[in-house]
């Protein structure tokens, strides 16, 4: 099973492809044009929607607050 992140990005890029398709045919008269910048424009939507859509970060549970890298006794003053 897909995430929901991935399913939005294939419908996206698939109906931004299918427009594309769809007014190249109306203008070309040529379905293998068409055909070829329709699926052109899904791999280009498809790879930008994966750049622009960003994934939200999880909460970390087991963080203690300390800052990343130093370890409870070093932050502790002498």
């Amino acid at each position: 099973m897909i995430s929901f992140r991935s399913a939005a990005i294939l419908v996206i890029a698939a109906l931004v492809g299918a427009a594309a398709g769809v007014l190249t045919y109306l203008q070309a008269r040529s379905l293998s044009h068409a055909l070829l910048a329709g699926g052109s424009v899904i791999g280009g939507t498809a790879g930008l929607l994966n750049q622009v859509l960003i994934t939200p970060v999880q909460p970390n549970s087991t963080h203690d607050g300390s800052a990343q890298g130093v370890s409870a006794a070093e932050d502790q003053e002498p």
